[in-house]
């Protein structure tokens, strides 16, 4: 979970570069062989050169290029338009910290007016209720800004699970593209052609998790929390802050446990999916 918690779109983003970078190896290897071909048979010690070779070999190279610009025109439209969303979130987790202080300051600050020194009887049990009252829907308040602050990291580690899983998808691709084998006899631009079913698997892998299908299950989970944090609170009501004594005796709920955790509630099962993508890049 760590690598995923400080992943962002640069760091996958520096991983297609060299995907890329791989690629145009292949390719300039794949058209090294091929000359030294041609030579050979104005040498003599080749046989014919096929009438529609040339054309072969850049329709290969053109389909193999064609892949790779939708590899990148993914991760420069979708991915790179949610680039900048982890951090906000972990910034809005921030805010809604800082809030959460605010309000633990006020819950104190109750606790301190609950004894007035020389003050007893009737009227002063009926104001120690009513300050009792605003405790617990203080703490309600609190607990709520802390599982807001809770389920913006939980997105945050989403989002960034996203850029992981795909930046583990290159990083597959690129060794699939680095490691295909040369031409031999009469067969030549085999990299380029072994290149080419790899990065159109990551196209489909990537667009999946365009989608959030990454994390779809993990999303839904944390939505369903926030949703029970909402929900809650026994002091508080929608629209309404208690008065007086008229929440009396009713324990504050615990909603400070509505997001669970930072994000490893969200069961981001991101090595699942990246086994899943090498299998679809690597086949």
């Amino acid at each position: 979970m760590a690598a995923i918690e400080t992943y962002g779109f640069a760091a996958m983003r520096g991983e297609v570069r060299t995907l890329r970078s791989k690629l145009e190896d292949a390719i300039a290897a794949d058209r090294r062989e091929a000359s030294t071909y041609l030579l050979d048979l104005n040498l003599g010690a080749a046989s014919t050169w096929p009438s529609d070779f040339t054309s072969r070999a850049n329709a290969l190279v053109d389909s193999a290029n064609t892949a790779m610009a939708g590899v990148e025109s993914l991760c420069d439209g979708e991915l790179r338009k949610n680039a900048p969303v982890p951090r906000r979130l972990e910034k809005d987790a921030e805010a809604w910290r800082s809030r959460s202080g605010a309000v633990r300051d006020k819950v104190l600050e109750c606790a301190k007016q609950r004894n007035i020194p020389d003050w007893s009887g009737d009227a002063k049990d009926a104001y120690v209720t009513a300050v009792l009252v605003q405790e617990a829907a203080l703490e309600e308040l609190q607990g709520v800004m802390d599982s807001t602050a809770q389920g913006c990291d939980a997105g945050a580690v989403l989002n960034r699970a996203i850029f992981y899983a795909v930046g583990q998808a290159v990083i597959g691709a690129t060794s699939a593209v680095r490691t295909g084998s040369g031409g031999f006899g009469s067969s030549y631009y085999l990299r380029t052609a072994h290149a080419i079913p790899v990065l159109e698997a990551l196209v489909g892998q990537i667009e999946r998790a365009c989608s959030g299908e990454v994390v779809d299950g993990s999303a839904s989970l944390l939505a369903s929390e926030m949703r029970a944090t909402v929900s809650m609170p026994k002091v508080l009501s929608e629209g309404r802050w208690p008065t007086g004594t008229s929440a009396a005796g009713i324990e504050p709920a615990a909603t400070d446990k509505g997001v669970i955790s930072d994000g490893s509630d969200a069961d981001v099962d991101v090595e699942a999916q990246i086994n899943q993508c090498l299998a679809g890049v690597n086949r």
